[in-house]
C-alpha cells in the first residue's frame, strides 16, 4: 500500500538529498544494530559531515 501525501510517518526534511545512494557492505549483524537506533539514519548523515569535514581539514 503506497503512502498517502503528507503523511506524518515517512521521511520529512528541508535540506535537500542526492538522488543517488550510497551502498557499502557492512560486517554480519552491523545492520541490525544500527537500524536499531531512533532515526539511525538522519544520526548517520550528522555523523558522515562531521567526519568528512575532519578529513578535509587535514589536507
Amino acid at each position: 500500500m503506497p503512502f498517502q501525501k503528507n503523511n506524518k510517518q515517512g521521511f520529512v526534511s528541508n535540506a535537500p538529498l542526492d538522488r543517488s545512494a550510497l551502498q557499502i557492505n557492512l560486517k554480519p549483524g552491523l545492520r541490525e544494530r544500527i537500524m536499531a537506533i531512533p532515526d539511525w539514519r538522519i544520526k548517520l548523515r550528522e555523523e558522515l559531515e562531521i567526519w568528512l569535514s575532519k578529513w578535509e581539514s587535514q589536507d
